[in-house]
């Protein structure tokens, strides 16, 4: 029988944001902390891998899991877990970061404020936190994965789970109230809470001085074409030309873009040690 934590040793390794790589993995332990959607039910899960050498590393994972198989998600796909023998309905197993409609309910989790499981969501006070957008995943990334909700806001996911306060939400919660307009104010900040152990999972932002963020990609479609994104084709980025038009998607669904120098785009240069 294919079990989810099959489908994770497999899938696990493949990704870039996998710290991990080249090392022996022994087991794959997945723990379902919040389920943040009904159906199609988006889980969060605490991926604990152990390896040969004794090491452990332990990643978030937000997981979709469907009753049929969506072609339009065959980029997200990890696999098929089968009927149980108590008579389970066979699930089709996704990536809820690159789920498109699942991505929906991190903004509005966050807005609402509140639990869900083990998860706590902090809307900062007087945050204009938008709801009904679908994010767009930046494939670009590389230790973490973000969400960009059209041309409000940006979500981080950070895989690797790492104990306390993230430095990013301690650094960008101390400057919001100077209000800054070079600084991206943030807009909230997801924890997990376990007995007294905190840690952070995600935090949203909006973008600096109302600009787009550099790295503006194209989305990939399940074709293999790439069409850019609304904020990737009409931000003052693209008509700086900070980001270069989409090319042609491979089949292995690479990003399509990739930005300029900071020298090039007219941006100044930062000072060296």
């Amino acid at each position: 029988m294919i079990t989810l934590d099959r489908l994770l040793a497999e899938w696990l390794p493949e990704q870039r944001w996998f710290a991990a790589k080249g090392r022996q993995v022994t087991a794959v332990t997945p723990t379902a902390v919040a389920t943040l959607r009904g159906e199609p039910r988006l889980e969060v899960r605490l991926v604990r891998v152990d390896f040969a050498d004794g090491g452990t590393q332990t990643y978030v994972v937000p997981l979709s899991f469907r009753r049929e198989r969506s072609d339009a998600l065959r980029h997200a796909l990890l696999g098929e877990l089968e009927a149980g023998p108590d008579g389970d309905t066979a699930e089709w197993v996704y990536d809820g970061m690159q789920d498109h409609d699942q991505t929906r309910v991190w903004p509005e989790l966050l807005a609402a404020g509140g639990r869900v499981g083990a998860l706590a969501f902090h809307p900062e006070p007087e945050s204009d936190i938008p709801v009904g957008l679908a994010g767009d995943v930046l494939v670009a990334e590389q230790s973490n994965t973000s969400l960009v909700y059209g041309e409000d806001a940006i979500l981080k996911l950070f895989r690797r789970l790492e104990s306390g306060i993230n430095p990013d939400v301690e650094v960008h919660d101390a400057l919001r109230p100077t209000k800054n307009p070079h600084i991206a104010p943030l807009l909230g900040y997801v924890e997990l809470i376990e007995g007294e152990a905190v840690a952070t999972v995600a935090m949203l932002q909006t973008f600096p001085d109302g600009r787009w963020p550099p790295r503006a990609c194209a989305t990939s479609t399940p074709n293999g074409t790439c069409t850019p994104t609304r904020w990737a084709g009409t931000s003052p980025a693209r008509r700086t030309g900070w980001a270069r038009p989409p090319r042609r998607c491979t089949p292995t669904w690479r990003r399509c873009c990739r930005p300029r120098s900071p020298a090039r785009a007219g941006w100044p240069a930062l000072p060296t040690r």
